[in-house]
């Protein structure tokens, strides 16, 4: 008898996996109805233009062999911010990998703005067709500003000036150079300031002093930014400093006063 239930329990023992195993099978080859990950590849998903009419060629091209052709919409999200050219892109299932070309404009609006000194809006693809049908990628998109930025200060004190830099991982230095167009009326300490990626956007401060003169009148000078990276990298501009710098010379007159007639005359 018992032999027999020992018996027993090895057929139910391979029955119960025998079965498990059919019913699992049976999930597995079941067809798929999660959609395959298919994607539009940009190379670089945040970048900027001067306002100016400023340009940056993006590349585009797509990530896996498409079942039909493509068609790319671009759009700008504030025309009044960039522009795009084209609008359109195509992608076949021959040329997909082929890397195609959109160029974003900035569109200057004769406005300072600060702060930020800057304007954004986001460009994006929009894919009709195939495997990719509702895919999209975005851009986030940056029009530096151009306009300069204006101070009004007193001859002879020292002013320190603070701003910061973001650097781009593997451009660094970047080191921004610090030039008065006139240094008899500026001085500017130090003449460069430098980032790493490790202080990557920390404010630094430089100070300027507006020299005495015996000139009368106010004066102007402006303080222009450079930054200088390594090669193969994307320097961002910056806007120019006007400053007026009020006089603290007094004019002196000399008065001629007529003779005065004696007395009784």
């Amino acid at each position: 008898m018992i032999e027999i239930l020992r018996a027993w329990r090895r057929v139910l023992r391979w029955r119960l996996v025998g079965y498990g195993g059919t019913a699992l099978c049976g999930v597995l080859l079941q067809p798929s109805t999660a959609r395959a990950q298919v994607k539009i590849h940009v190379d670089d998903n945040s970048v900027w233009v001067a306002e100016n009419g400023g340009t940056y060629t993006q590349e585009v091209w797509l990530q896996d062999e498409p079942t039909a052709n493509v068609t790319l919409q671009v759009a700008s999200g504030d025309a009044s911010v960039v522009t795009v050219h084209p609008t359109t892109l195509t992608f076949t299932p021959t040329n997909y990998t082929t890397r195609q070309h959109v160029t974003y404009t900035g569109v200057d609006d004769s406005i300072l703005n600060f702060p930020p000194t800057h304007r954004e809006t986001t460009v994006t693809y929009t894919a009709t067709g195939g495997n990719y049908a509702g895919i999209s990628e975005p851009v986030s998109v940056t029009a530096l500003d151009d306009e300069p930025i204006r101070y009004t200060v007193e001859e002879g004190p020292t002013y320190n000036l603070k701003f910061d830099y973001v650097v781009t991982l593997g451009c660094t230095p970047a080191v921004v150079s610090l030039m008065a167009s006139d240094s008899s009326l500026l001085g500017v300490s130090p003449s460069s300031l430098t980032w790493n990626e490790q202080d990557s956007g920390t404010q630094k401060t430089m100070s300027l002093t507006f020299h005495y003169n015996n000139a009368l009148g106010q004066h102007r000078v402006s303080l222009e930014r450079l930054a200088t990276l390594p090669v193969g990298c994307r320097p961002v501009p910056f806007q120019e400093i006007i400053f007026t710098v009020n006089d603290n010379d007094y004019q002196r007159q000399t008065l001629s006063v007529d003779a005065i007639p004696a007395c009784g005359t």
